[in-house]
């Protein structure tokens, strides 16, 4: 900030020719660091009265002369009347004017005649001690082409010796036309966050206790806006783009994020009733997926986020899944960065490196918050702390012990341990472990990862047969005090997606084998779930065995064959033509896309009794469930029937071959 204040006094004290031009982004507080920083000592500091006006939208120059004869009027004022007899004559002539309106308004057009007036000021305007500062320079209309522009700012500058400093982006328009004919000098804005946070924090003064947290907060947010402001953390610049940069400097979206944030706080405050460690932690995280919507909500190069388009943000996943993104989320980044054959991240995965994983924070998913940004819908605080609680794992309103520790394992650098203390964390983390005292399959493997990833930082060295045990004991009695959610297999596989250490692997399968046995024992039960599932909802049913949500029975299992036939006919009476569509997508891919049916033929004979069932069932009715039937359904049905029969008059040979 000197550089632009010393680089604005030399040009208003040095007898030069040309305009100074002001670069920064859009939104990264040029004029707010002018008019509150610069203007209010420039006079006593300069002699020079700053006088601002922006060009955004103009299209004619006419009306660009008029601002600036307004703002020279507002700033000077009655001195400019006494001191200043050009100005006077002409402000003399426009009271005539206005004192004759309501005799003259009948018979000649007043707009007109001041139009008139007004044009002539140009001629008159007299820029001595003005310092004038025209900004939104690259967000003129397109009335104004760039030579008339530059004509302009020339006759102000050279011609009638104006001190004139353009306020621009100058990423946004050909400066070399400018710089080459009236442009002397380029001076880059780069907004100081230090000294503009602490502005910016001044407008929530009035709510001390919001207020009071920021302050104290000071060093974790401005980490969140530039890592530059804590050595230990990797430079923005240097992981990510310089568009990325402005979007974290950009005081519009601090703004916006500040606000949402203060009404995420009151809600904290006056509703909270938990520990002083669990309410820093969830607040913190929260800033980080707040901020992290908003510039991708908002951003020009963002996400473009949406209430229906969250771009898989929402998507159930983990970063914190193999030793190597053990180093993505401490700040190591370079070597996951710089990879040149790194394959394109989703969006999802940007979005965690940008906002969560560069500042150690674990990435969540908060709903009621990304509704409240996103389409300005009221929180349901009920279901914002229930979805709260479980993230972060809260029980009674506090942080277990064990969960603390593989926070501190999953959100803290590992520099921050100490030689002697990391030992200790890992002996801790393996007694919880063996007590079973996680409540989540995938906190599990969490740990895994840890475990097996630093055997050998032990106070004694572990094998991985030693921290295999440990785990299968843990998780083992986990298994038999829990109930099972369906979801948590799909969980299980989606979050290990891509993990290469085999230990970590054998584990998950371990644990996928604990609780096949566990549904093993109720597998009828299971079965007529889906049953039920079948009937009222083909759609939900297909979700379940296409996309994992089923432990036992998936797209490549038999499940027909354990269906009450009759109770299956009797309820699907009322199916419409979307239930209909659904079960010819399903008959398609299940029997006619494989070229294997081996593993179905236990549900054969219940299958050519539905394909009976539904082409008797008359289709004669206008109606269009029937016509989903008798044109989607039927014709998928009598070629799976054909595959069927063929299947089992096909030698040994054959289905030994295809089944290979």
């Amino acid at each position: 900030m000197k550089e632009i204040k010393q680089a604005i006094k030399n040009h208003l004290r040095m007898d030069t020719q040309g305009a100074l031009l002001i670069s920064g982004a859009w939104g990264s507080g040029k004029t707010y660091y002018l008019k509150q920083k610069l203007f209010p000592n420039l006079i006593e500091e300069t002699g020079y009265t700053p006088v601002i006006i922006s060009l955004y939208g103009e299209n004619d120059i006419k009306n660009i002369t008029k601002k600036i004869f307004q703002g020279i009027l507002a700033k000077k004022g009655d001195k400019i009347l006494r001191t200043d007899s050009w100005l006077s004559s002409a402000l003399s002539n426009g009271k005539k004017i206005l004192k004759s309106i309501k005799i003259i308004n009948k018979y000649v057009d007043t707009e007109e005649l001041l139009e008139m007036v007004m044009g002539n000021v140009f001629d008159l305007i007299h820029t001595h001690n003005i310092a004038l500062f025209l900004d939104d320079m690259e967000r003129l209309g397109e009335g104004i082409n760039t030579n008339d522009f530059l004509g302009y700012v020339n006759e102000l500058s050279e011609n009638k010796g104006g001190k004139v400093i353009l306020v621009a982006n100058s990423k946004e328009m050909d400066v070399l036309k400018y710089r080459e004919k009236t442009i002397s000098k380029t001076i880059q804005y780069t907004p100081d966050l230090l000294s503009l946070f602490d502005d910016v924090i001044e407008e929530f003064k009035d709510d001390q206790p919001f207020f009071s947290y920021l302050s104290s907060n000071k060093k974790f947010i401005l980490r969140t806006l530039d890592s530059s402001f804590d050595p230990n953390f990797q430079s923005i610049s240097d992981m990510y783009s310089k568009r990325l940069k402005e979007d974290f400097s950009n005081l519009r979206f601090l703004n916006s994020a500040l606000e949402h944030f203060k009404d995420i706080y009151t809600i904290f405050s006056n509703k909270r009733n938990i520990t002083e460690k669990v309410f820093d932690t969830q607040l913190k995280n929260l800033w980080c997926f707040i901020l992290g919507i908003i510039i991708e909500n908002r951003s020009s190069h963002g996400m473009q986020l949406t209430k229906e388009d969250r771009k898989g943000l929402d998507i159930m996943g983990s970063q914190w899944l193999s030793i190597e993104n053990i180093e993505l989320f401490t700040g190591n980044i370079d070597s996951i960065v710089n990879q040149e054959d790194t394959p394109e991240k989703d969006d999802r995965t940007k979005f965690i490196e940008k906002y969560f994983s560069r500042i150690s924070q674990r990435f969540f998913f908060f709903e009621e918050v990304y509704k409240f940004i996103c389409s300005g819908s009221d929180i349901n605080e009920q279901e914002f702390f229930i979805d709260l609680d479980n993230k972060f794992r809260i029980v009674n309103d506090t942080l277990s012990p064990a969960y603390d520790l593989l926070n501190e394992f999953m959100s803290v650098k590992q520099s921050q341990f100490s030689d002697k203390e990391f030992p200790e964390k890992l002996q801790q983390l393996q007694n919880y472990i063996e007590k079973g005292d996680y409540n989540k399959y995938i906190d599990y493997i969490n740990v895994s990862v840890y475990l097996f990833g630093y055997k050998d930082y032990f106070e004694n060295p572990k094998s991985n047969d030693d921290i295999r045990k440990s785990l299968e004991q843990g998780v083992r009695i986990f298994r038999d005090r829990s109930s099972f959610d369906l979801s948590e297999k799909f969980d299980i596989e989606r979050m290990t997606e891509g993990q290469k250490d085999p230990n970590v692997i054998q584990y998950k399968n371990f644990i996928l084998k604990l609780l096949k046995e566990k549904v093993e024992a109720t597998h009828k039960d299971e079965a007529s779930v889906l049953e039920k599932l079948f009937i009222k909802s083909p759609n939900d049913f297909y979700q379940a065995i296409y996309n994992n949500g089923s432990i036992i029975f998936s797209r490549n299992t038999p499940i027909f064959h354990l269906f009450d036939f009759e109770q299956v006919t009797l309820g699907i009476t009322n199916w419409q033509a979307e239930d209909y569509l659904v079960l010819s997508s399903l008959m398609n891919k299940k029997y006619l896309k494989g070229l294997n049916l081996r593993d179905f033929e236990e549900e054969f004979p219940f299958m050519l009794e539905l394909i009976n069932h539904f082409e008797a069932k008359d289709t004669s009715q206008k109606v269009l469930s029937m016509y989903y039937l008798e044109t989607q359904l039927k014709p998928i049905l009598v070629k799976v029937r054909q595959r069927i029969e063929q299947w089992d008059n096909a030698g040994d040979d054959f289905k030994r071959i295809v089944t290979i």
